[in-house]
């Protein structure tokens, strides 16, 4: 909720911020990640 409300006026930029997270989980969890990266980073921020 931090970030949502960090990021309340820039979605855009709250987007980029957790997408940067998701890229580099995916190098500390090798090439082939046991989730869905892009569901646990980014998708629940799209929704308001």
């Amino acid at each position: 909720m931090r970030l949502l409300a960090d990021y309340r006026d820039d979605r855009s930029a709250l987007l980029d911020h957790l997408a940067a997270l998701r890229d580099e989980a995916a190098v500390q969890l090798g090439d082939e990640p046991a989730v869905n990266l892009g569901d646990r980073f980014v998708t629940w921020a799209q929704f308001r």
